[in-house]
């Protein structure tokens, strides 16, 4: 599909089933391949930028800020996952910044534990929002926890949770199952979340993590991933284009929930209206209404489990099939019924009841 058709028909494209999720992730998709927004052959290539930040760490390693990086492998020509724009460059995740894992300072030491800097854990995040309310270390157990910056990418690295990624938007500290990354210079953290939430880049994550009971990827797997670098002008450029479609896809998803809202009150009244008809005539009425909408109301599952129970309904009122004057009443039906029941009773006192109450006494010859 060109990019001119998929923004053309982005409203219909969110109607399908799963819609708007489906849009959220091909945007994504269509970001971190580099066909979301126009390429500027005025912008610094990455390649340039890559060199500039190279730089940046090897003056953070002498200044003994942060560790020397292990060796970082190329992601050769004969095996980069897919074809990018020329100005940008395949590197791995570790080039973009520092690379951490969290950990959890001694519980049964009070002292670590406060209200200086928030604790994360998986539980606190989800793909749009990270929550710090709970457990915060104290400026003592910040010493022996993870201290990451604001401006970081935090992404669960262990169990059903893992790939939940979200940016923090204050210094925290996290717990060992959420790896974190700190953008250098030259790196817009928006852009570095939203490549990371790409289904390219969670099938990374869930490869590496491999296929057992409990998945995991270490931060050495993690680090390595690859990741496709786009010029920094692009990359402002795609927050921006991506921004505006994620907020049209909000947009769609609340119109989209106001419809069902509205689909599961018209479906209620309709069906009030057909349980309580009082004539024939009626009940026919608001059962062809029913019949006139029923694509649309019964598009939404919700409102199929409640025809199901008014046809139900309708059943055990008589509602649902038209009588026949020529019908046995119900009442001789009824008396049949009852004289069967005696019938059987009698049957079975005379062939079981009495045969075991005569068996239980002993009559004596005189």
């Amino acid at each position: 599909m060109k990019l001119e058709t998929f923004f053309e028909h982005f409203d219909l494209l969110a109607e399908a089933p799963n819609g708007v999720q489906k849009l959220r992730e091909l945007i994504l998709d269509l970001a971190v391949r580099g066909k979301l927004v126009p390429q500027d052959a005025n912008d610094e290539p990455a390649a340039v930028l890559l060199e500039r930040m190279k730089k940046e760490k090897e003056r953070l390693v002498k200044e003994g800020k942060i560790k020397k990086s292990p060796k970082i492998e190329s992601v050769f020509f004969d095996n980069i996952p897919f074809k990018i724009p020329n100005n940008w460059q395949w590197i791995r995740l570790v080039e973009l910044g520092i690379t951490q894992t969290g950990t959890t300072p001694p519980t049964n030491n009070p002292q670590y534990w406060g209200n200086f800097i928030p604790f994360i854990k998986p539980g606190n995040m989800t793909n749009f929002t990270i929550s710090y309310e709970g457990e915060n270390l104290s400026q003592e157990g910040i010493t022996v926890g993870r201290f990451i910056p604001a401006g970081s990418v935090l992404m669960v690295c262990i169990g059903g949770s893992i790939g939940k990624t979200n940016i923090t938007d204050r210094n925290v500290a996290c717990n060992q199952q959420i790896n974190a990354i700190s953008p250098l210079n030259g790196v817009n953290g928006e852009c570095l979340l939203y490549f990371m939430k790409s289904i390219f880049f969670y099938n990374q994550v869930l490869d590496k993590a491999g296929h057992g009971t409990l998945q995991i990827i270490s931060k050495s797997k993690w680090e390595q991933l690859a990741f496709p670098l786009p010029p920094l002008n692009e990359q402002k450029r795609i927050v921006t284009k991506v921004d505006e479609l994620m907020k049209l896809c909000d947009e769609l998803e609340a119109r989209q929930k106001k419809k069902r809202e509205t689909r599961i009150l018209i479906n209620n009244a309709a069906l009030n209206k057909l349980l309580t008809a009082d004539t024939p005539e009626t009940f026919t009425k608001n059962w062809q209404c029913i019949g006139d909408n029923f694509d649309i109301l019964y598009s939404a599952p919700e409102n199929i489990g409640k025809l199901r129970q008014a046809i139900l309904q309708l059943a055990v009122m008589g509602k649902l099939v038209p009588q026949d004057a020529n019908d046995e009443p119900a009442a001789v039906l009824l008396e049949r019924i009852k004289k069967e029941k005696e019938r059987l009773i009698s049957r079975w006192i005379g062939v079981f009841i009495i045969p075991n109450l005569l068996s239980r006494f002993t009559f004596s010859k005189e």
